[in-house]
């Protein structure tokens, strides 16, 4: 669908896919001392809406949640943190949960438990979206009746002249044995940006062919061209992130830091990345590309900062653009996968 000229006035990112708790407990207790148990609003949507309030920028976030403690709960949370909560609808069901294992060395693993919600209406759409200048898909599941509300969802955005991103994150457990066909694909055409990690990419069918006789902008557009994204953002851990569009191709490079403990890390980058184009508009060349790029690995790395300080591993980064204008236990990926 093509898109209408945006409305002014507008400064509100809807982010919509996972919404979760996450769980946090010390994997070196004992039977000797009891397990003590820590919840913050986690998922990948609530993780960047989070980021986005952080950085100064209205956000809320769409979806269903348990219609008990668990779900009224998750939703007073986010009102507290200022994140909209207007497109939250309660359904009966099972609230997700991702438990998240610490070590002594800060280290973690992780296993969810993913939520089992019957389907429900979604409530006052036009309230959610009269201010909606940009829409983010956080994440995209294998189930078909997931990828066609998504759809719904990024039909009505471009109708009224959002700007839509997408990422990919592409969860191995549930999409072990599925295909990424017609519908995922149709979410990919229709985003102004897609940002997938490498192992994303894989599991897409579009996977990041670098070897020693192509180069790096060479095997991004040969990625973006097989995934049909119109521009594609490829995050790499701490090697340099890649993107390419009809603009061109770039790529930044990264802190080589490593940080032991990075869950939400990639979403903090989504975030300031986000948070750019909100401040100073859809980039068109290599150069304002590259400075979205740092704006969300800024974001990335004051998130990170935050957590070695002893924040709250929910939160996202703290730096403001500025501008003219059930799986197994798995080790936590790298910051910006």
């Amino acid at each position: 669908m093509a898109r209408a000229e945006p409305r002014p006035g507008r400064a509100r990112v809807l982010c919509v896919g996972e919404i979760l708790w996450d769980v946090f407990f010390d994997a070196t207790a004992t039977t000797r001392s009891p397990l003590e148990l820590g919840a913050v609003p986690g998922g990948a949507a609530v993780n960047v809406a989070l980021g986005l309030r952080r950085l100064g920028i209205a956000s809320a976030v769409a979806g269903r949640v348990s219609d008990d403690a668990l779900g009224r709960g998750l939703r007073d949370a986010l009102r507290r943190a200022g994140v909209g909560v207007g497109g939250l609808v309660p359904a009966r069901g099972r609230m997700g949960l991702l438990f998240v294992a610490r070590t002594a060395r800060g280290a973690a693993s992780f296993a969810g438990y993913r939520p089992r919600l019957e389907p429900a209406p979604t409530t006052r759409p036009s309230a959610r979206r009269e201010r909606m200048s940009h829409l983010h898909v956080a994440a995209l599941p294998p189930e078909r009746e997931a990828l066609e509300a998504l759809g719904h969802e990024v039909d009505r955005a471009r109708a009224t002249g959002a700007v839509v991103s997408l990422d990919l994150n592409l969860r191995p457990g549930p999409w072990a044995g599925a295909r990424f066909g017609r519908r995922a694909r149709a979410l990919v055409r229709a985003a102004d940006l897609v940002k997938a990690s490498v192992p994303d990419l894989a599991l897409a069918g579009a996977p990041l062919a670098l070897g020693a006789r192509s180069g790096h902008a060479r095997a991004v557009e040969a990625a973006r061209r097989a995934l049909g994204a119109r521009t594609l953002v490829v995050t790499r851990g701490r090697l340099a992130t890649l993107a390419a569009g009809p603009w061109g191709a770039t790529l930044l490079s990264v802190s080589p830091e490593r940080a032991r403990f990075a869950l939400g890390a990639g979403d903090a980058l989504a975030a300031g990345l986000i948070g750019a184009i909100v401040v100073r508009g859809l980039p068109h060349d290599a150069a304002t590309w590259r400075a979205a790029l740092a704006a969300g690995h800024a974001a990335a790395r004051s998130y990170l900062a935050d957590v070695a300080n002893g924040s709250r591993p929910a939160s996202a980064g703290t730096r403001r653009p500025q501008g003219p204008s059930s799986h197994r236990p798995r080790t936590v990926p790298e910051p910006g996968a």
